[in-house]
C-alpha cells in the first residue's frame, strides 16, 4: 500500500484527545492515522516534529467577498 503524502512525527489533535501519530493522505483524503505507517511508496513525507496536526480541521475564519478598505477581498 502506498500513500500520496504522510505527515510524520506530529502531535495529532482531535475533538477528544491529543497523541503522537502519523497521518496518511491518498487522493486528497485522510486514509490512515496511526504510528509507524508504511513510508515506502509515499509520494511525499512531511516532518511535523514539534507541531500539532489537526486531521480534518477546517479554518472557518475567512473574509470571502467582504468589504475591506473600500475594496473586496477575493479569497
Amino acid at each position: 500500500m502506498g500513500f500520496d503524502t504522510i505527515i510524520v512525527n506530529g502531535r495529532v489533535a482531535t475533538a477528544t484527545d491529543t497523541y503522537s501519530s502519523d497521518v496518511a493522505i491518498s487522493q486528497g483524503k485522510i486514509t490512515a492515522v496511526g504510528q509507524g505507517l508504511p513510508r515506502e511508496n509515499a509520494g511525499k513525507i512531511i516532518d511535523a516534529a514539534g507541531k500539532y496536526v489537526f486531521p480534518g480541521g477546517i479554518d472557518v475564519h475567512t473574509h470571502l467577498d467582504m468589504p475591506f478598505g473600500g475594496d473586496y477581498e477575493r479569497g
